[in-house]
């Protein structure tokens, strides 16, 4: 079945719910900074998919930055 939210509604969903948390969406200079972080202190102990994505993941709620899509 078809949702009967509109694209605007979500959005503004998303946004509130940022809010409420308290995260902010994420800027081309939080995914730099979290990819170098990747690099120094998570890729040099494992290359596991499943374990770099959950880390990366981590690293943004730490930061309290919504991930990019």
């Amino acid at each position: 079945m078809p949702s009967t939210i509109g694209v605007g509604e979500r959005l503004n969903h998303r946004i509130q719910i940022r809010e409420f948390f308290e995260f902010w969406e994420a800027s081309v200079q939080d995914s730099q900074e979290v990819a170098e972080w990747l690099h120094q202190h998570v890729l040099h102990h494992s290359q596991e998919w499943e374990h770099v994505k959950d880390s990366v993941y981590g690293r943004f709620r730490e930061l309290k930055v919504e991930p990019p899509m």
